[in-house]
C-alpha cells in the first residue's frame, strides 16, 4: 500500500511539473540528412519474388516513402534471369521465378535518382519435425499462470550452421470468418535461454544450432494455455542467416515500443540490415507447418 501511495504521489509530481514547464525549442539540422533506398523482401519456396522499394525519409517529411520507378533485377548464381514488376506502392513481384535451394540469389535496385542497391541470399533447406507433443496444464509460472507447452523433435544437419525459427498460432472462428493470432512464447530450454529472447516472451523464437550437440533434437516452449474452441498452428521454420539476424534485432526493437512512465522509453535499436549501398532485408526461409487439436 505504501508503495501505492508513493507511485501516486510521484506521478502527481510529475504531472504538476509538466503543467509548470517552460517550453524549449530544440532544433534539427535537416541539412545533413542523406536519403537511402529501402529493399525488403522475404522469400520462400513455392511464392513468386515480391520486395518492396522505398526511401528513407526526414523526420520532418510528410511525402510517400514508396518508389515507383526503380529497375529491379533478380540474378540466380550472378546470372540475370529476371526483371520484377511494379504493382503498387513501391511493391515489385516477379511473374515467373519462384526460389529453389542450393541457387545464391541477388537482387538489384536503381532508379534515376539512386545508385544501385543489392544483396544476395540462399535458400535454406526445408527440415520437417520428427515429432510435436503437445501438454496442456504443463506447469505454472512464478505468477501462479498455468502454461501449455509444445515438444518438437528434429534433426539438426552435421557439419552446417543452421538457424531456425518457432511460431505457435491459435485459429478460431467469429461469425463464420476465422481469425488466426499468435502466441507470446516462453521457455526454459537451454538454447532458446542462450538465445536472450524469451524474458520479452516474443510471438516468435528464433534459435541457431550452437548449443545442439546431438543431430537428433528435442526442444520444449511454453505458451498460456489456449480456449478450448480454437486449432493449435505450429510453425517450424529452417531459415538463412540474415532472417535469423534480422528477426532477434526485430525483437528487441518491438519489445522497446513498450513503455511507460515508470520504465521510460527504451534505447533505439538499430535494425540489421544486408542490403548493401542501402537498408532493409533480403532474406529467406522455408517452413513446416502442423495442426494440433
Amino acid at each position: 500500500m505504501a508503495k501505492l501511495v508513493n507511485r501516486f504521489f510521484l506521478l502527481f509530481f510529475i504531472i504538476i511539473i509538466g503543467l509548470f514547464s517552460c517550453e524549449q525549442i530544440v532544433e534539427i539540422d535537416t541539412d545533413r540528412y542523406e536519403q537511402q533506398l529501402i529493399l525488403n523482401g522475404i522469400f520462400t519456396k513455392d511464392d513468386f519474388f515480391t520486395v518492396r522499394v522505398s526511401k528513407t525519409l526526414n523526420i520532418l517529411d510528410t511525402i510517400d516513402d514508396a518508389i515507383k520507378d526503380a529497375n529491379v533485377f533478380l540474378y540466380a548464381n550472378n546470372i540475370i534471369i529476371d526483371t520484377l514488376t511494379h504493382y503498387t506502392d513501391g511493391v515489385y513481384s516477379s511473374t515467373k521465378t519462384k526460389p529453389q535451394e542450393g541457387v545464391l540469389y541477388t537482387i538489384s535496385a536503381e532508379n534515376s535518382i539512386f545508385t544501385k542497391i543489392y544483396a544476395e541470399n540462399i535458400l535454406p533447406s526445408k527440415i520437417i519435425p520428427t515429432k510435436i507433443e503437445q501438454t496442456d496444464n504443463a506447469g505454472v509460472d512464478d505468477e501462479g499462470y498455468t502454461y501449455s507447452q509444445i515438444k518438437i523433435n528434429f534433426t539438426d544437419p552435421k557439419f552446417t550452421n543452421d538457424f531456425y525459427e518457432v511460431a505457435l498460432f491459435k485459429s478460431f472462428y467469429i461469425d463464420d470468418e476465422e481469425k488466426i493470432t499468435p502466441y507470446n512464447l516462453f521457455s526454459n530450454n537451454p538454447i532458446f535461454i542462450n538465445e536472450g529472447d524469451v524474458e520479452y516472451h516474443p510471438a516468435y523464437l528464433p534459435f541457431s544450432d550452437e548449443l545442439i550437440t546431438n543431430e537428433n533434437c528435442c526442444l520444449t516452449f511454453n505458451y498460456y494455455s489456449h480456449s478450448s474452441n480454437s486449432t493449435l498452428i505450429l510453425h517450424f521454420r529452417t531459415v538463412s542467416e540474415d532472417y535469423y539476424k534480422y528477426k532477434k534485432r526485430l525483437i528487441l526493437h518491438l519489445n522497446n515500443q513498450n513503455s511507460d512512465i515508470w520504465d521510460g522509453v527504451g534505447e533505439p535499436i538499430q535494425m540489421y540490415s544486408n542490403i548493401q549501398n542501402g537498408v532493409g532485408i533480403f532474406a529467406s526461409y522455408q517452413v513446416s507447418i502442423d495442426t494440433i487439436n
